[in-house]
């Protein structure tokens, strides 16, 4: 049998965990204490890019700047409040059946080329202040899918019926 939670969200980061707090209450019944731990983490990472990147529309290059000159708060505070990204929201569907937990998280940006995606280890990569929430994803979860365009991501834990 198959249970499934739909939970809309606005793009504000601040309310993420909350967010999360309720998918974990979701959960708690149904999944290890070790594998809720890993959803927390990398659903947190997902829905911030959710947020940042694809509602707020924050490129890397934008972010890189506002952390290095020490503004990023306040530049996300305004972004929030602006239209056309202050009504966006992002969307995290869950479902949970007794192999595995599923989660989709949509956002309604333009999306992003998932193909190009860096990797954080690299020497070059290292001295980056973000960049690293779809790598910590990939090692908190068991599969990790983008939708074509890029503004849909699929995480799937799989779970032991033993908890």
């Amino acid at each position: 049998m198959q249970i499934r939670k739909v939970i809309k969200m606005s793009s504000n980061p601040k309310i993420i965990p909350c967010v999360i707090d309720e998918i974990i209450e979701f959960l708690e019944t149904k999944c290890k204490h070790k594998d809720i731990q890993a959803i927390r983490v990398g659903l947190n990472e997902i829905i911030i890019n959710a947020v940042e990147h694809g509602n707020l529309a924050i490129d890397w290059e934008t972010k890189s700047k506002a952390l290095k000159d020490g503004n990023f708060d306040d530049f996300l505070e305004r972004r929030m409040k602006e239209e056309p990204f202050a009504s966006k929201e992002v969307t995290i569907e869950c479902s949970i059946d007794q192999k595995s937990v599923c989660f989709v998280v949509s956002d309604e940006g333009e999306g992003f080329n998932w193909r190009q995606i860096h990797d954080p280890r690299k020497k070059e990569n290292i001295a980056i202040p973000h960049g690293r929430g779809i790598f910590i994803a990939r090692f908190c979860t068991d599969e990790v899918y983008f939708n074509e365009k890029g503004n849909g991501v699929t995480l799937v834990k799989h779970i032991n019926g033993d908890h």
